[in-house]
């Protein structure tokens, strides 16, 4: 269930190498790289700075942060976002610790990841091309999972698992009506791969 630190590695350098350039839907769909936007660093996605447990349930969302908005966010979110990985007083996060805290889990126990690893212009990263879905899963996920099923929360996440063949579980992303309902429906999804 778990993956080497090599493999991990691994996962990091094809993330680094893999540019908007050579996929031109993500270049039509206006999108960025981490190395492109200042946001390199030793992680598949900046999540993991929190939560890259190579042994844990691995959490799918659909991609980490729009980059007009990076650009737009106050300096202590910026910092706060490079000790963490992401910010906790979002919905998506209060749900997703109240998630992890129903299972008696941190962050550190799990492994945070996205379907998509290049920055859409926008937060919610809707109407990803499904070619950059396949480009990011082919090069970069498919070294994160290796033999780990993921919990892919939110319809977009879902449906890059669709698209490329990958066994999933499945639950609402947790911005959408977060709270303690949607806590529990994720919780339960984590629990399924434990």
């Amino acid at each position: 269930m778990a993956i080497s630190p090599e493999r991990y590695q691994a996962a990091i350098r094809a993330r680094q190498g893999l540019t908007v350039a050579e996929c031109p839907a993500a270049a039509s769909a206006d999108m960025r790289s981490l190395v492109d936007e200042g946001w390199d660093g030793d992680f598949v996605v900046p999540n993991q700075l929190s939560s890259r447990s190579l042994n844990g349930p691995v959490i799918l969302l659909n991609n980490w942060y729009g980059w007009r908005a990076l650009r737009e966010l106050e300096h202590h979110s910026k910092v706060a976002l490079r000790q963490l990985g992401y910010l906790e007083g979002i919905k998506t996060n209060t749900c997703l610790d109240r998630a992890l805290s129903i299972l008696r889990l941190r962050r550190s126990e799990v492994y945070i990841t996205q379907a998509c690893v290049f920055l859409p212009a926008e937060v919610t990263g809707k109407n990803i091309p499904d070619e950059v879905y396949q480009l990011s899963i082919s090069r970069v996920l498919r070294l994160e999972l290796a033999s780990r099923v993921p919990v892919a929360l939110g319809n977009s996440a879902q449906r890059a698992c669709r698209l490329n063949g990958i066994p999933f579980v499945g639950a609402a992303h947790p911005s959408f009506q977060a709270g303690e309902r949607r806590a529990q429906e994720i919780a339960d999804a984590i629990k399924q791969v434990l």
